[in-house]
Order: structure tokens, then C-alpha cells, then sequence
């Protein structure tokens, strides 16, 4: 593919005398960087080399372009260059300050975005041309990128109550989300064993760690080392009924344990639930706050399904130092795979945060609830805790 830009690259420059200088002002400056020696040669050369290529495409009249996607290829080529030729520049060059650097940098956006007053209108003819490569396999190639770990919740979980309206909001977390690049790592599921009980109860809470509530319900650290005793000896029950939904990833290397998915469905009952019994009543539990969730996700379960059949996905976490390597979609399918054998939805309330890594796996948001929680570290109920209620279904009901 790259072979083939250059080849475009350069046979546009041998026609059009803008885009030649503006291709070796670029060369110039690499030049600048891998000679150091002759750093101010090259360095001036460049500037005079898009100085002139500047000079020439000023004297073009775009207006007489009229309708031809044709000509506008060697200005949207000269844009992508000289566009790129200012960023290089800019990293280049070491600014006194950061507000100067962020000045040159906006400098840049401004002049790489020029190309779309040219283009407007024709983006669809352009992929049509010679140009098509760019936009149909190598641009989805560069953008193809799944969130699928929990690295940025904290941001994320702070964007929903920093007041941004509807559409911020919606380009912060797509933001968030482009951050970081899962790594692939193999991890084999499989059904835990009893004597892996405090892993998961250790994984439970060292994964919701970002989440508000769970600081809400248990604000104090006596209350948190007490729900992590009581959620060892809860996994240990949930792991002696051979019934119970339970399945965990480990690192196929270490054999580590690095994250769980628990649910329950008409194959595998949740005889236990985790909100009921002696929770409620740990030293340092306010159960307002947890009596209150339960009610409210309850209700809303019902409110979709009633009575009707179906897979709840209760608790999928990751320990946070294998997060963004995928053992959560893993689970997750795993799980999906088996409603899908049943034929049944799978159904499951999830923190905004989480909302777009489920999206990718198929689920679909149907409904919300939310309740007002105190903020980390405060005695007052002051912020807004929502979770959104999302269903997927298996193929052939897609399909029904």
C-alpha cells in the first residue's frame, strides 16, 4: 500500500510543480533531522522549498476547477504533505513554553484541515479515483481500534458528571477511547476450583475500585476489607454447586487467574444472591445505598423481561494489570455462546463506561436507571450514579 502512495505521490509531483516542491521542502527536512551536521542547510532549504511550493498553489484558481474530482487530487495530495511537513516541523522544534507549543500545534489542525474547504462536496467522487486505497484499507486499518479494557474508566466515569452536554460528552468518551490499543494476550477460560476463590474475590474488588458505588456502599477501608472476606467465602459457595455460572480466564503462560464472569440463567441458577443475606450487614456497609441499587436493578430487569427466560450477566471484571488485553470479551462471548445454544437473550446492567466495549459485542442499550450517591471522600449526596440496562440476543432470534 505504501508503494502504491509514493507511486501516486510522485506521479502527481512530476505534473503539478507545487506538489514536486512541496515533496522535496519535506525531504529537506528530514534531511534536517538524520544530517545534523548540516542541520541549518537543509533546515533553511525547506522553508525555501515550501515558501515556493506555497507561492505557485496560491496562484491556482480553485473556482475553475468547476466539477472535476480530477483536479482536486493534486491539491488534496499537496495538503495531506504539506500538512504533515508542519506537524514533523512542529515536533521538531522545541518550544520555551507550552502554550507556544500548543499555538504551533493549532497552527498545524488549521492548516491540515484547508483540504476539506477544497473537498467538500467531493469526498465520495475522491474514493472513486486513484485515491480510493486511502480511505477503503488503510485508513480503516489506522482507525480500527478496539477499547476493550478498563484503563481509562477513571476519565470516563469523571466525564459523566463534568456537565458537558450530549454531543461533548460523545466525543470525550470516543476520545477515551482511542487512548490506548489492546495488546493480545492468550488466556484459556475454563471453570474455577474452590481454592481460587480468594483470586476472585481479590480481582472483584480490585476491578470495581473506579466504580462510585462501590465507595458509596463501603466508604470506609475496614468496610472494603470486610466485603473482600465476605466475597471470598460467596465465590468458595458459589464454586462447591457444580451448577453455578462462574468461569474464569487464566494467562496461559503464568496460569494466573486475570478476570471472572458470573451470571446466572435457567441452566445455571443463582441460588445465593450477592446484594442479599449477611452483605447488607457488614461492619462499614451503608445498605442504604446497596438496598437501593438492588431495588432499582431489579425493577428495571422486570420492567423489559418479567417473568421470561434469560441469561444475567451479573459480573464480568478484569484485574487491573491485564486490563485492555481482551480476557473480558473473552469471557463475555463465552458466555454468550452458551445463552446462544439455549437460545435465550443475555441481559445485563452495565456503568457508562462499559456501555461501548458491550456495544462491540453485540448488546444493545434499552433502558437506564440512575440514583444520587455521595462523591468519593464526601458525606453529602451530591452526584448522580446511572447504570444502562442492556440486552443481547443470539442469532436466531436476530434473525425471528
Amino acid at each position: 500500500m505504501y508503494d502504491c502512495m509514493r507511486n501516486i505521490i510522485m506521479s502527481t509531483a512530476l505534473r503539478e510543480p507545487y506538489v514536486m516542491h512541496s515533496v522535496l521542502a519535506l525531504s529537506a527536512h528530514h534531511l534536517s533531522v538524520t544530517q545534523p551536521d548540516q542541520h541549518a542547510y537543509y533546515h533553511n532549504l525547506a522553508i525555501q522549498l515550501q515558501t515556493q511550493a506555497l507561492s505557485l498553489f496560491n496562484r491556482i484558481d480553485v473556482g475553475l476547477f468547476g466539477d472535476s474530482v480530477e483536479k482536486r487530487i493534486p491539491v488534496f495530495i499537496f495538503s495531506c504533505v504539506l500538512g504533515f511537513h508542519a506537524l514533523c516541523d512542529m515536533l521538531t522544534h522545541r518550544d520555551p513554553d507550552f502554550d507556544s507549543m500548543l499555538a504551533r500545534y493549532v497552527s498545524y489542525l488549521q492548516l491540515h484541515r484547508g483540504m476539506h474547504t477544497v473537498m467538500h462536496g467531493y469526498w465520495d467522487e475522491l474514493r472513486k479515483t486513484e485515491l480510493g486505497i486511502i480511505f477503503d484499507e488503510m485508513v480503516p486499518q489506522w482507525f480500527k481500534v478496539t477499547s476493550e479494557g478498563q484503563d481509562c474508566d477513571d476519565i470516563k466515569q469523571r466525564l459523566a458528571s463534568s456537565g458537558l452536554d450530549e454531543e461533548e460528552l460523545k466525543a470525550s468518551r470516543a476520545a477515551a477511547d482511542l487512548i490506548h490499543v489492546p495488546m493480545a494476550r492468550d488466556f484459556v477460560v475454563s471453570r474455577p476450583q474452590e481454592p481460587d476463590a480468594p483470586r476472585i474475590a481479590e480481582i472483584h474488588l480490585a476491578a470495581m475500585d473506579s466504580n462510585p458505588l462501590l465507595h458509596a456502599q463501603f466508604p470506609a477501608r475496614e468496610g472494603l476489607a470486610s466485603l473482600q472476606q465476605f466475597l471470598e467465602a460467596y465465590a468458595a459457595e458459589q464454586l462447591r454447586d457444580p451448577a453455578s455460572g462462574v468461569l474464569v480466564a487464566r494467562d496461559s503462560e503464568t496460569g494466573v487467574i486475570a478476570g471472572f464472569a458470573k451470571w446466572d440463567s435457567p441452566s445455571h441458577p443463582e441460588n445465593v444472591k450477592l446484594e442479599s443475606g449477611e452483605l447488607r450487614y457488614l461492619p462499614g456497609c451503608r445498605h442504604e445505598f446497596l438496598d437501593g441499587y438492588a431495588s432499582l436493578a431489579e425493577e428495571a430487569k422486570k420492567r423489559y423481561f418479567g417473568d421470561h427466560p434469560c441469561y444475567r450477566l451479573s459480573f464480568v471484571c478484569t484485574d487491573p494489570a491485564y486490563q485492555g488485553h481482551g480476557a473480558g470479551s473473552m469471557l463475555t462471548r463465552k458466555v454468550l455462546e452458551m445463552a446462544a445454544t439455549d437460545g435465550l437473550p443475555v441481559y445485563l446492567e452495565s456503568t457508562e463506561v462499559a456501555v461501548s466495549m458491550y456495544e462491540k459485542l453485540g448488546f444493545k442499550a434499552i433502558n437506564s436507571f440512575e440514583m444520587t450517591i455521595p462523591r468519593p471522600g464526601s458525606a453529602g449526596v451530591s452526584e448522580v450514579y446511572r447504570e444502562w440496562c442492556m440486552v443481547w440476543y443470539p442469532p436466531s432470534a436476530k434473525s425471528k
